[in-house]
């Protein structure tokens, strides 16, 4: 799966690093090891809840105020894309990532299409990598969220008919605001 040495490394590199939260991430993987794995390399970037349990996973984005979501995809109860549907329900305020050992290509595609998901990565990961591409995912939340806050909403719904997902790369439409 991963290379625990190599996360002791990271850790052990980031001791002496002060310490900066990112923000808030949520771990979903079915293997205990993986979660443990994750929260420990995590716990000096972020503040992370992590669970076995999708259905829990469910219940702490409902609870708490989670920036990044991290999951696998191939879990028994609910697949990471399933569960990236069903989180999108409750809000859409955050970013996604799949880490998976395996590669649906369609899931994954879906999932990026439908804007669900922001990166994936194939285990094993590398905790360098991991933590690079999250705090990418951490710079881009910013720059989303900074957008929502100057392009006021009803600004956004004149634009789009309140239709923006239905909306490309390159449309444009000009209304007096």
């Amino acid at each position: 799966m991963f290379d625990f040495d190599k996360v002791n490394e990271v850790l052990e590199t980031k001791q002496a690093e002060p310490k900066k939260r990112l923000g808030t991430i949520l771990v979903v993987d079915d293997e205990p090891e993986n979660v443990k794995a994750l929260e420990r390399l995590l716990a000096n970037e972020c503040h992370v809840f992590g669970t076995t349990e999708p259905k829990k996973a469910l219940e702490i984005y409902e609870k708490e105020n989670i920036d990044l979501i991290i999951s696998d995809q191939h879990m028994p109860v609910l697949m990471g894309t399933e569960l990236l549907e069903k989180v999108r329900t409750m809000g859409d305020d955050h970013l996604s990532l799949i880490l998976t050992g395996y590669t649906d290509a369609q899931d994954l595609i879906t999932c990026i299409n439908r804007g669900l998901l922001y990166r994936y990565l194939v285990k094993p990961w590398h905790p360098e990598e991991l933590i690079s591409v999250i705090k990418q995912a951490f710079d881009q939340l910013k720059k989303d969220r900074m957008i929502k806050k100057l392009i006021p909403q009803q600004v956004i719904s004149r634009l789009y008919d309140g239709v923006l997902e239905d909306a490309s790369a390159g449309d444009a439409k000009e209304v007096e605001c």
